[in-house]
């Protein structure tokens, strides 16, 4: 059964229809079968045997093909365009008119790919000679009257403009399907197994056919229409079966290789999706995750292979980077297993540990997967990610190292710093960072303190920072440590209140969606609000009367409301904001009032904070 189901595959039979319920079955198998040819190692991203692979002379005609593609697919055209001449002189001697064509039709598409990215001394102005010359008709001419017509449908490629024709209209009745349905509609169809079978055929005629299309922006652009229908497909909610119930490893690895990780995540979220439902449709050494096993291999093998200074492959990284950011965005939406999760995120760990690349493109991708996935991720792992932002540059990024801490913190347990971290952190945190050899404008510190167990270090950061302050005053600094409770706010209160500007920007008062005229006015009522200090006291009377807004947030009990602007609210929204609104019933009230004329989406989300806000109040006391 397995043999049979595999024959059926690999003739792009991928699903079958019962007669009774015209239930769509999906049969699609692929048996382990052992090839170590690189263009079978490319495909499942066995990334070190294939450098080493491809640095031997391959020997026959077949095995010379099949390294000239291999060569394309990562971007070494001057290398492939060799391999491709060489195929083309045993064409000719062998007496192949269909392999001559198929052959100078390859060469004539590296001509563009080889003009457009060699310069200096790099460029082979020669080959591009040659390739510019090739003569398409000439070749047909050589060509047997019988077989004439399948080459000119090459040569013409009309293999790509039908299918691409094909596969729009498919898309766009799957599309016409999934607004249908949101209507209440149904539907009983084959579009999206017809449109799978469609992609397969022009994909596999490429690689079978070791023709170089598959770079070309215009297969790009089918690629990217394909995978919005999959996801079309897959988002339709009623339980149709001309629906896309689950993908499989030959869809994943389609996204994978071809793939835009912006678009990807763009469909995914366009379409409200909570995961995409996976199921394996290979053998252990062909699933999505062994790929992806393969790829996280030690990477200081692979690195070497590709920069040579001048002669450095950068098309070869434009390949390996798009693969990784695809992998992790996979990663992240796809329905995994909590184990399968925990594995990979360690070997991720170790990759990313060894991993050097001035391309952190990556990084937002990655962000993605911690905070989708961090909770299947243990507490040591998380620990480690954690490590990184202090050791790599590359991820010392805020948003990340946020993901990082609010996956501890959700995971309820108590973060353990070594000394050494310790150390680094408070240095790179209070002082000129080593890493980007700058101030922190939003230090993490606060993060790390709220959840860390150790009283001692605890200690130190509270003493660093009172220490720093002591020394030199910064009014964000203290704003940030004191708003979370790292130091006692009182200590240096008089400080920040003696360096705010007492000015307000009257202009920005029109444009309340862009609020921000006076920041660290904002600052001092936020803290004032959290510990509830009385605003009315006289230290505060230099910000009165310089604009209704602030004279309002100084003094909500006894402000005119009649000079009340609904979208005051929403000017800046924290929960020490909302908490002090809602303990004055006139705001609700002034807001309910202007809601029940006009619409007003911020000031409705505003308004539910400040009804939460008073239910939490209520509950306390």
């Amino acid at each position: 059964m397995k043999e049979i189901l595999s024959i059926l595959s690999s003739q792009l039979i991928f699903n079958i229809r019962q007669n009774k319920n015209r239930e769509t079955i999906n049969i699609r198998y692929s048996l382990n079968k052992s090839c170590d040819c690189v263009l079978c190692l490319l495909d499942s991203l066995q990334y070190q045997k294939l450098v080493q692979k491809l640095t031997k002379i391959p020997k026959g005609l077949e095995n010379i093909l099949i390294c000239a593609f291999t060569h394309y697919q990562i971007g070494n055209y001057l290398i492939s365009a060799k391999y491709y001449e060489n195929s083309t002189k045993q064409a000719e001697k062998l007496n192949k008119p269909l392999l001559l064509a198929a052959t100078q039709y390859s060469l004539s598409k590296l001509h563009n790919h080889i003009n457009n990215n060699y310069w200096d001394n790099n460029r082979d102005d020669l080959l591009i000679k040659r390739l510019k010359g090739i003569s398409l008709e000439g070749t047909l001419r050589k060509v047997n009257r019988k077989d004439r017509q399948f080459i000119t449908w090459i040569f013409n490629t009309n293999f790509f403009t039908t299918t691409f024709e094909q596969i729009t209209i498919l898309v766009s009745k799957i599309r016409d399907n999934y607004y249908n349905q949101l209507n209440g509609g149904h539907s009983s169809n084959s579009h999206v197994w017809l449109l799978i079978n469609k992609y397969a055929e022009l994909e596999s005629f490429l690689t079978l056919n070791r023709i170089p299309y598959n770079r070309f922006i215009e297969f790009n652009e089918l690629s990217k229409i394909f995978i919005d229908g999959l996801f079309l497909s897959h988002a339709i909610r009623s339980k149709e079966s001309s629906k896309l119930n689950e993908f499989d490893d030959w869809t994943i690895q389609k996204i994978l290789f071809y793939g835009k990780s912006s678009d990807i995540k763009m469909y995914f979220y366009r379409y409200e999706m909570a995961e995409l439902k996976y199921t394996t449709s290979s053998t252990k050494d062909s699933t999505f995750i062994s790929l992806v096993n393969n790829f996280l291999e030690n990477p200081n093998i692979v690195i070497p292979q590709f920069e040579n200074g001048g002669n450095a492959n950068y098309r070869f990284w434009d390949h390996y980077m798009k693969i990784f950011n695809n992998i992790l965005i996979l990663l992240a939406i796809i329905d995994l297993d909590v184990k399968v999760v925990l594995i990979t995120g360690e070997r991720l760990f170790n990759f990313l540990e060894k991993f050097k690349s001035y391309d952190d493109s990556y990084i937002d991708n990655l962000e993605l997967f911690l905070r989708r996935k961090g909770q299947m991720l243990n507490l040591p792992t998380l620990s480690n990610y954690l490590n990184l932002y202090s050791t790599d540059q590359i991820y010392h990024n805020s948003w990340y190292v946020n993901t990082v801490l609010k996956q501890i913190i959700e995971k309820d347990d108590k973060l353990i710093l070594n000394q050494i971290l310790q150390e680094e952190l408070i240095k790179n945190e209070l002082d000129i960072c080593n890493l980007c050899k700058t101030e922190h404008y939003t230090p993490i510190l606060p993060d790390i303190y709220r959840i860390i167990n150790n009283k001692v270090f605890k200690n130190k950061i509270k003493d660093a920072v009172e220490t720093k302050l002591t020394q030199k005053f910064k009014t964000n600094l203290y704003y940030e440590y004191a708003i979370n409770d790292v130091i006692n706010y009182k200590i240096f209160l008089d400080k920040f209140i003696e360096g705010i500007p007492t000015t307000v920007n009257h202009a920005n008062l029109n444009y309340l969606s862009d609020f921000d005229n006076n920041q660290c006015l904002n600052n001092l009522i936020n803290l004032c609000y959290k510990n509830n200090v009385n605003l009315k006291d006289p230290n505060y009377q230099a910000f009165r009367g310089k604009s209704d807004y602030y004279d309002w947030l100084l003094n909500l009990n006894d402000f005119d409301y009649k000079k009340f602007n609904p979208n005051w609210v929403t000017a800046y929204p924290t929960i020490y904001y909302y908490r002090e609104f809602a303990k004055y019933p006139i705001i609700k009230h002034q807001l309910v009032k202007i809601l029940s004329t006009e619409k007003n989406i911020k000031v409705e989300k505003a308004l539910i904070e400040i009804v939460k806000a008073e239910t939490e109040i209520f509950k306390t006391n």
